[in-house]
């Protein structure tokens, strides 16, 4: 087998993968979700690779989705699926730097920077909160 046809098959897997992960976390055929079964596949082959099971991972750990809520260790998963690209997870990323939510500081100035840089690159949520946020400072000032 070439090396091509090879990672063909592995990208294929992936995918495979991720989409039973999103089917167990948002729940098959109107069964209820199963955030466990949907952990161990985001944590396993996709884990260091692919942005989305790192935002979803992150989501998971934000809401206490079939773990305990960990505001810190949702960070850590929004970063990295940030840093692969996936810009809901830097408008998240964003959010948790500006608001000081559950990492139990502000850093506005590293939020900001983010929801300008996923606003950017054209992400809504992130044009829209930007331009709420320049309301908000024309009203109060």
């Amino acid at each position: 087998m070439k090396g091509s046809q090879l990672s063909s098959i592995v990208k294929i897997s992936e995918e495979m993968i991720l989409r039973q992960a999103l089917n167990m976390y948002h729940g098959q055929n109107r069964s209820a979700p199963d955030y466990r079964g949907a952990m161990r596949l985001f944590q396993g082959a996709l884990l260091k690779t692919n942005a989305v099971a790192n935002f979803y991972l992150g989501r998971m750990f934000e809401r206490g989705l079939g773990v305990k809520r960990n505001g810190n260790r949702a960070c850590i998963y929004y970063d990295v699926s940030s840093k692969l690209g996936f810009l809901p997870a830097k408008f998240e990323l964003a959010e948790f730097h500006y608001l000081g939510r559950v990492i139990g500081r502000k850093d506005k100035r590293l939020g900001l920077k983010l929801f300008r840089e996923s606003a950017k690159e054209g992400y809504e949520p992130s044009i829209e909160r930007l331009m709420i946020m320049k309301l908000l400072a024309a009203i109060t000032t």
